[in-house]
């Protein structure tokens, strides 16, 4: 492939849309759709590092040199790398990254439906959000987003909470479990002295009913644990 072919193929792996690049670059749509149509025929090694890191990847792999598209300097990247990969690699980050995708595709076994990256895809296209909306939502960077979107990399679990929330869905059914899309509880956020409260009501089928308020951390733990519970019609 030609560099621009590169710079397009890239972009569309990290579902970026040329908008995305244009405004991570401050440039304008019509600049990068120049890259990707080979309208500019020699791009600047100042224009292609740029490019590199918003597209998270290398200037070798746009330039043809290699294959390999992952930039292994990545902050994101290293931060999702478990340490423990990392030390038994010897902080060789290629072969630690190499070991957690090999790990992780174990892990997800006959039980997991979707990867998380269609999931996130998917409860983005429900909900109507963009993946910028998303990375304002939860404070994730759009470079570990895209990640995430294109399945480079899974988000660690406060993350995966995050990422859930703001989707409204339950972070098993994120994670690629074949369970219920929906969350099981939807707590209520009311503004107390100038303070947001996490109010959660439930309600008995005996005519009991509880309302409890809860700190973002009980809220976090409180869901976590709903999630894990089968349906009422399940067998137990």
């Amino acid at each position: 492939m030609t560099i621009h072919e590169r710079i397009k193929s890239r972009r569309k792996e990290c579902q970026m849309s040329v908008e995305d690049v244009a405004n991570e670059l401050g440039v304008s749509r019509s600049t990068i759709y120049r890259y990707e149509s080979s309208e500019i025929s020699n791009i600047g090694i100042d224009k292609i590092e740029p490019l590199a890191r918003v597209l998270h990847t290398t200037p070798e792999y746009l330039m043809g040199w290699t294959e390999d598209p992952i930039d292994y300097s990545d902050g994101d990247l290293i931060a999702e790398i478990p340490g423990c990969y990392v030390e038994a690699c010897e902080g060789d980050i290629k072969h630690a990254y190499a070991m957690m995708q090999a790990v992780d595709k174990d892990n997800r076994g006959t039980h997991v439906k979707e990867s998380c990256a269609n999931r996130i895809r998917a409860g983005l296209s429900m909900r109507g959000m963009t993946q910028s909306d998303l990375c304002r939502i939860t404070g994730i960077p759009k470079s570990a987003m895209s990640q995430y979107c294109n399945g480079g990399l899974v988000p660690r679990q406060d993350r995966t909470f995050l990422i859930a929330s703001a989707l409204n869905v339950s972070e098993a059914w994120l994670m690629g479990l074949d369970v219920p899309m929906e969350r099981k509880t939807t707590p209520v956020s009311l503004e107390e002295d100038g303070h947001n409260v996490n109010v959660v009501k439930i309600a008995g089928r005996d005519g009991r009913f509880i309302e409890k308020e809860l700190n973002d951390k009980q809220l976090q733990a409180l869901i976590a644990f709903v999630d894990l519970l089968p349906d009422a019609s399940d067998d137990l």
